[in-house]
């Protein structure tokens, strides 16, 4: 029994020894933990939060930016971020800057400032408006959910959260997508239902008050296109083309606060420049078009037609073209995203951090930092089951507001028998699944 136990134990510590990221390149670390959450870790809960906010540069989220700047540039290692703006047309930015309201405070985020993008001018201009940087800098937006892959289900439940001098706001939109049946499920927030109120006729009135909406692609509005495979295809070259980047993409950081916080051991950061941006979309378009293909022979979608496979492949390659012919992301906004991906010991992705910073030319920076942890690996918690409640389809709210338009029509023309706006009420749905009418015939 011993001897079992023994072989047991050491079998275990084997398999554990192969398994580990020690002594593996930061590339093959990648490699692995994607493989692992597309085979073992597809289910999780996940939470968390984005804000915006300024401060001095070498305080910000990602200093490295400066020289970053000069080198995309050519400023002067001896010259400030200022007097490099400045030569590159700042003046022109500030004097509008001064002025701005509205209209022109838009003009002055696009205009002007050759070599500076939109994040570096936003970050002048929330430097002219403090009450905005203070608005901006007091929000957050929150998001908690869940995902299970092999369900095909994903719950997302975005909130947005500003708790200012005066004044605290929460609105929450709990979310669920279900790659099954192809629907969308929202629950509105009260404030969205209100507004819908005034568009709806009476009967769908009461129903906003406690169902949610759901959008369901039907058969018929696939027109021969696999919308399931490509999805599952879409969802599995994304995970993929990570570790299909170049070696030197990928860089083994010190841990950070965050990392620390969920107990992560490796800390990989990749620098989404344009030329990290364009091997990633070329790798994933390679990807989803052969796992496409491998699904179109191992699980033919019912419905799907050779054309529609080839129309979905076409339409990859054709975004793969517009995002890699477009407008530079690091010219438009003026640097680059840093995405930092925390690992354990053994490749479980614990959680990512995405994050920029765009210097301005006093001193300042504007900051986007976002964070996201997965826990609860596979045992998700889902907490919107719209499926144990009834929903409004989004045929019967376009239904219903139809109806209400021609009401008001009909009242002003002097067609409605009642003259009143709300005519509507008086106008039965044809979709009204929780109503059973019955009708008795004449013998």
């Amino acid at each position: 029994m011993r001897t079992t136990l023994l072989a047991a134990a050491l079998a275990a510590l084997g398999l554990s020894g192969c398994n580990s990221l020690s002594g593996k390149t930061p590339q093959e670390m990648m490699q692995i933990s994607m493989a692992r959450s597309l085979k073992q870790d597809y289910s999780y809960n996940f939470s968390g939060e984005s804000r915006i906010y300024l401060s001095k540069q070498e305080d910000g989220v990602a200093p490295e930016v400066a020289g970053w700047g000069r080198e995309r540039t050519g400023q002067a290692d001896g010259q400030t971020d200022g007097e490099a703006a400045g030569a590159e047309g700042a003046e022109a930015d500030q004097d509008a800057l001064m002025s701005a309201t509205g209209r022109d405070l838009m003009q002055a985020l696009t205009s002007g400032g050759a070599g500076r993008g939109l994040g570096n001018k936003m970050a002048d201009a929330l430097q002219k408006y403090p009450g905005l940087a203070n608005y901006l800098a007091n929000g957050r937006i929150n998001f908690d959910g869940a995902v299970d892959l092999r369900q095909e289900l994903m719950e997302i439940v975005p909130e947005l959260v500003l708790n200012g001098r005066n004044e605290q706001i929460a609105v929450k939109m709990p979310i669920l997508l279900d790659g099954k049946n192809m629907s969308i499920t929202a629950d509105l927030p009260d404030s969205v239902q209100m507004a819908l109120n005034f568009k709806v006729g009476e009967p769908m009135r009461k129903r906003l008050g406690h169902e949610p909406i759901r959008i369901t692609m039907k058969d018929e509005n696939k027109k021969g296109i696999p919308v399931r495979n490509a999805v599952k295809a879409a969802v599995y070259a994304s995970y993929k083309a990570y570790g299909e980047l170049p070696p030197q993409s990928f860089k083994l950081r010190e841990m950070d606060d965050f990392g620390r916080q969920i107990g992560g051991r490796y800390r990989l950061e990749l620098v989404m420049d344009d030329e990290t941006n364009k091997a990633y979309y070329e790798a994933a378009v390679r990807e989803f078009s052969a796992k496409l293909d491998e699904l179109a022979q191992s699980s033919p979608e019912a419905g799907a037609t050779p054309e529609g496979y080839e129309k979905v492949r076409n339409m990859a390659k054709g975004l793969m073209r517009l995002v890699n012919g477009s407008v530079s992301f690091t010219r438009l906004y003026g640097g680059p995203a840093f995405v930092s991906f925390y690992l354990d010991g053994k490749g479980r992705m614990l959680g990512m951090r995405q994050y920029m910073q765009f210097n301005g030319s006093s001193g300042q920076a504007l900051n986007i930092d976002s964070n996201l942890k997965l826990y609860h690996f596979g045992k998700p918690v889902f907490t919107f089951k719209p499926q144990n409640v009834k929903t409004i389809g989004l045929d019967e709210l376009m239904m219903s507001m139809q109806q209400k338009n021609q009401a008001k029509y009909d009242a002003r023309h002097g067609r409605s028998s009642s003259g009143r706006a709300d005519a509507v009420a008086e106008i039965a749905l044809p979709f009204q699944p929780h109503v059973v009418e019955e009708k008795v015939l004449a013998e």
